[in-house]
Protein backbone atom coordinates (compact mmCIF):
# COMPACT_ATOMS: atom_id res chain seq x y z
CA UNK A 1 0.00 0.00 0.00
CA UNK A 2 1.06 3.31 -0.74
CA UNK A 3 -0.81 6.47 0.46
CA UNK A 4 0.18 10.24 -0.50
CA UNK A 5 -0.28 12.70 1.87
CA UNK A 6 -0.25 16.52 0.92
CA UNK A 7 1.47 19.00 2.30
CA UNK A 8 -1.10 21.00 2.71
CA UNK A 9 -2.34 18.20 5.54
CA UNK A 10 0.89 17.91 6.96
CA UNK A 11 1.91 21.59 7.44
CA UNK A 12 5.73 22.60 8.52
CA UNK A 13 8.82 20.97 8.28
CA UNK A 14 8.95 17.88 11.32
CA UNK A 15 10.54 15.61 12.28
CA UNK A 16 8.62 11.88 12.19
CA UNK A 17 9.31 9.56 14.76
CA UNK A 18 6.49 7.60 15.45
CA UNK A 19 3.36 6.40 12.89
CA UNK A 20 0.04 5.82 14.05
CA UNK A 21 -2.69 3.68 11.54
CA UNK A 22 -6.16 3.51 13.18
CA UNK A 23 -7.01 -0.35 13.11
CA UNK A 24 -10.68 -0.82 12.86
CA UNK A 25 -10.42 -5.42 12.90
CA UNK A 26 -7.33 -6.04 15.06
CA UNK A 27 -5.36 -9.64 14.57
CA UNK A 28 -3.40 -11.70 16.31
CA UNK A 29 -0.77 -12.77 13.36
CA UNK A 30 2.74 -11.93 14.07
CA UNK A 31 2.98 -9.67 10.31
CA UNK A 32 6.10 -8.59 8.99
CA UNK A 33 6.58 -5.49 8.07
CA UNK A 34 8.36 -2.92 5.97
CA UNK A 35 7.85 1.32 5.66
CA UNK A 36 8.95 3.49 3.51
CA UNK A 37 8.54 7.30 3.61
CA UNK A 38 9.60 9.52 0.73
CA UNK A 39 9.11 13.41 -0.61
CA UNK A 40 7.38 13.60 -3.67
CA UNK A 41 6.37 16.20 -5.57
CA UNK A 42 3.02 14.63 -7.17
CA UNK A 43 -0.48 15.29 -6.22
CA UNK A 44 -2.20 11.62 -6.91
CA UNK A 45 -0.83 8.15 -7.49
CA UNK A 46 -1.20 6.28 -10.84
CA UNK A 47 -0.32 3.22 -12.11
CA UNK A 48 3.32 1.55 -11.83
CA UNK A 49 5.07 -1.24 -10.19
CA UNK A 50 6.13 -1.67 -6.54
CA UNK A 51 9.44 -1.84 -7.13
CA UNK A 52 9.41 1.62 -8.77
CA UNK A 53 6.98 3.12 -6.17
CA UNK A 54 9.81 2.31 -3.23
CA UNK A 55 12.47 3.42 -5.21
CA UNK A 56 14.46 6.34 -3.74
CA UNK A 57 12.45 6.20 -0.68
CA UNK A 58 13.45 5.75 2.70
CA UNK A 59 13.23 2.37 4.85
CA UNK A 60 11.95 3.46 8.56
CA UNK A 61 10.82 0.52 10.05
CA UNK A 62 11.35 -3.29 8.64
CA UNK A 63 10.42 -6.01 11.73
CA UNK A 64 7.19 -7.91 12.81
CA UNK A 65 4.16 -6.22 14.34
CA UNK A 66 0.98 -7.86 15.47
CA UNK A 67 -2.01 -4.77 15.08
CA UNK A 68 -4.06 -5.37 18.06
CA UNK A 69 -6.41 -3.93 19.55
CA UNK A 70 -8.73 -1.72 17.74
CA UNK A 71 -7.79 2.18 17.91
CA UNK A 72 -4.66 3.56 17.14
CA UNK A 73 -1.76 1.43 16.70
CA UNK A 74 1.85 3.60 16.89
CA UNK A 75 4.59 1.88 15.53
CA UNK A 76 7.90 3.47 16.27
CA UNK A 77 10.15 4.32 13.23
CA UNK A 78 13.71 5.40 12.28
CA UNK A 79 13.61 9.45 12.73
CA UNK A 80 12.24 10.79 9.34
CA UNK A 81 12.83 14.44 8.57
CA UNK A 82 10.08 15.79 6.46
CA UNK A 83 10.85 19.29 4.58
CA UNK A 84 7.43 21.07 4.87
CA UNK A 85 7.54 21.33 1.24
CA UNK A 86 6.73 18.01 -0.32
CA UNK A 87 4.15 15.74 -0.31
CA UNK A 88 4.95 12.64 1.47
CA UNK A 89 4.72 8.90 0.57
CA UNK A 90 4.09 6.22 3.34
CA UNK A 91 4.76 3.24 2.05
CA UNK A 92 3.55 -0.21 4.19
CA UNK A 93 4.76 -3.62 2.77
CA UNK A 94 3.40 -6.67 4.27
CA UNK A 95 5.23 -10.12 3.26
CA UNK A 96 3.06 -12.72 4.80
CA UNK A 97 4.74 -15.31 2.19
CA UNK A 98 2.11 -17.62 0.59
CA UNK A 99 -1.45 -16.46 1.02
CA UNK A 100 -1.16 -14.85 4.24
CA UNK A 101 -2.55 -15.98 7.32
CA UNK A 102 -6.30 -15.23 8.90
CA UNK A 103 -7.09 -13.02 11.06
CA UNK A 104 -6.64 -10.20 8.55
CA UNK A 105 -6.02 -6.79 9.91
CA UNK A 106 -7.89 -4.15 8.55
CA UNK A 107 -7.76 0.05 9.13
CA UNK A 108 -9.43 2.59 8.43
CA UNK A 109 -9.58 5.14 5.61
CA UNK A 110 -11.37 7.84 4.01
CA UNK A 111 -12.22 7.96 0.86
CA UNK A 112 -10.03 11.22 -1.29
CA UNK A 113 -11.71 12.85 -4.14
CA UNK A 114 -8.58 11.84 -6.49
CA UNK A 115 -6.36 8.33 -6.63
CA UNK A 116 -3.86 8.86 -3.48
CA UNK A 117 -3.42 5.45 -2.90
CA UNK A 118 -1.78 2.65 -4.76
CA UNK A 119 -2.55 -0.76 -3.86
CA UNK A 120 -0.42 -4.24 -4.79
CA UNK A 121 -1.55 -8.01 -3.54
CA UNK A 122 -0.70 -11.31 -4.57
CA UNK A 123 -0.17 -14.56 -3.52
CA UNK A 124 2.82 -16.93 -2.80
CA UNK A 125 5.29 -14.05 -5.19
CA UNK A 126 5.41 -10.55 -4.80
CA UNK A 127 2.96 -8.58 -7.08
CA UNK A 128 4.01 -7.16 -10.49
CA UNK A 129 1.56 -4.71 -10.76
CA UNK A 130 -0.52 -1.72 -9.04
CA UNK A 131 -3.71 -0.36 -8.72
CA UNK A 132 -5.21 3.29 -8.32
CA UNK A 133 -7.41 3.76 -5.43
CA UNK A 134 -9.39 6.73 -3.37
CA UNK A 135 -9.43 4.69 0.10
CA UNK A 136 -6.74 6.01 1.81
CA UNK A 137 -5.81 4.91 5.13
CA UNK A 138 -5.94 7.14 7.88
CA UNK A 139 -2.55 8.24 9.64
CA UNK A 140 -1.17 10.25 12.99
CA UNK A 141 2.41 11.82 11.71
CA UNK A 142 3.71 11.73 15.32
CA UNK A 143 7.01 13.85 16.61
CA UNK A 144 9.50 14.15 19.10
CA UNK A 145 8.24 15.36 22.56
CA UNK A 146 10.37 18.68 22.65
CA UNK A 147 12.20 19.54 25.64
CA UNK A 148 14.05 22.49 26.89
CA UNK A 149 17.15 21.80 29.25
CA UNK A 150 18.82 23.97 31.67
CA UNK A 151 22.55 24.09 32.18
CA UNK A 152 24.60 26.28 34.98
CA UNK A 153 27.59 26.80 34.42
CA UNK A 154 29.54 26.74 37.10
CA UNK A 155 28.01 24.52 39.17
CA UNK A 156 28.50 24.94 42.20
CA UNK A 157 29.48 28.49 41.93
CA UNK A 158 32.65 28.60 44.43
CA UNK A 159 35.17 31.32 45.02
CA UNK A 160 38.32 29.27 45.86
CA UNK A 161 41.10 30.27 48.00
CA UNK A 162 41.09 33.10 50.56
CA UNK A 163 38.70 35.98 50.53
CA UNK A 164 39.40 39.12 52.94
CA UNK A 165 36.88 40.74 55.73
CA UNK A 166 35.43 43.35 53.42
CA UNK A 167 36.84 43.06 50.29
CA UNK A 168 34.76 41.15 47.21
CA UNK A 169 35.01 38.51 44.76
CA UNK A 170 33.08 37.98 41.61
CA UNK A 171 31.88 34.80 39.90
CA UNK A 172 29.86 34.85 36.72
CA UNK A 173 27.65 32.48 35.77
CA UNK A 174 26.43 31.04 32.87
CA UNK A 175 22.96 29.67 32.22
CA UNK A 176 22.50 27.91 28.63
CA UNK A 177 19.64 26.11 27.25
CA UNK A 178 20.96 22.85 25.84
CA UNK A 179 17.94 21.22 25.23
CA UNK A 180 15.55 21.38 21.73
CA UNK A 181 13.03 23.91 22.88
CA UNK A 182 12.36 27.36 24.24
CA UNK A 183 12.40 27.83 27.98
CA UNK A 184 11.81 30.87 30.01
CA UNK A 185 13.74 31.99 33.17
CA UNK A 186 10.83 33.56 35.25
CA UNK A 187 10.11 36.96 36.61
CA UNK A 188 11.59 35.74 39.76
CA UNK A 189 13.47 33.41 38.53
CA UNK A 190 17.55 33.88 39.82
CA UNK A 191 17.34 34.45 43.50
CA UNK A 192 19.54 33.81 46.14
CA UNK A 193 19.28 32.64 49.92
CA UNK A 194 19.44 35.09 53.03
CA UNK A 195 22.68 35.36 53.52
CA UNK A 196 24.05 38.86 53.11
CA UNK A 197 27.30 37.70 52.69
CA UNK A 198 26.25 37.05 48.63
CA UNK A 199 24.29 39.31 46.20
CA UNK A 200 23.40 39.74 42.90
CA UNK A 201 24.68 41.64 40.01
CA UNK A 202 24.06 42.14 36.27
CA UNK A 203 20.90 40.32 35.97
CA UNK A 204 19.31 39.89 32.54
CA UNK A 205 15.82 41.63 32.48
CA UNK A 206 13.28 38.79 33.89
CA UNK A 207 11.54 37.42 32.15
CA UNK A 208 14.11 36.17 30.36
CA UNK A 209 13.60 33.64 26.73
CA UNK A 210 16.46 31.28 26.46
CA UNK A 211 16.00 29.52 22.68
CA UNK A 212 18.01 25.84 22.27
CA UNK A 213 22.12 26.87 22.18
CA UNK A 214 21.99 30.18 23.66
CA UNK A 215 22.91 31.26 26.84
CA UNK A 216 22.55 34.08 29.37
CA UNK A 217 24.99 35.82 32.54
CA UNK A 218 24.80 37.22 35.68
CA UNK A 219 26.95 38.12 38.50
CA UNK A 220 27.53 36.34 41.86
CA UNK A 221 29.24 38.61 44.47
CA UNK A 222 31.06 37.20 47.75
CA UNK A 223 31.44 40.24 50.83
CA UNK A 224 32.57 38.50 53.46
CA UNK A 225 31.80 40.35 57.12
CA UNK A 226 33.30 37.53 59.23
CA UNK A 227 36.37 35.22 59.22
CA UNK A 228 34.99 31.81 58.27
CA UNK A 229 33.20 29.50 55.90
CA UNK A 230 30.43 30.58 53.84
CA UNK A 231 27.72 28.94 51.65
CA UNK A 232 24.12 30.27 50.45
CA UNK A 233 21.84 28.09 47.61
CA UNK A 234 21.37 29.75 43.90
CA UNK A 235 17.43 29.27 43.16
CA UNK A 236 16.98 29.23 39.55
CA UNK A 237 13.16 28.86 37.95
CA UNK A 238 11.90 28.24 34.90
CA UNK A 239 9.24 27.16 32.80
Amino acid sequence: NSALYLQTEIGSAITIDKLQWYVSTSTTVSIPIKIYLKHTSATTQSGATWASVIDGATLVFDGNRTPSPTGWYEINITDFSYNGTDNLLVMVETNYGGGGASPYAQMRYSTTATNMTLRAQQDTSAPTSVTTSTQRPNITLVTPVLTAMLTVAPNPVAFSGNTYVGLTRTQTVTLSNTGVANMTINADGITIGGRSYFTLANLPTLPYELIPNASVTFDVIYEPEAVGSHADTLFISDD
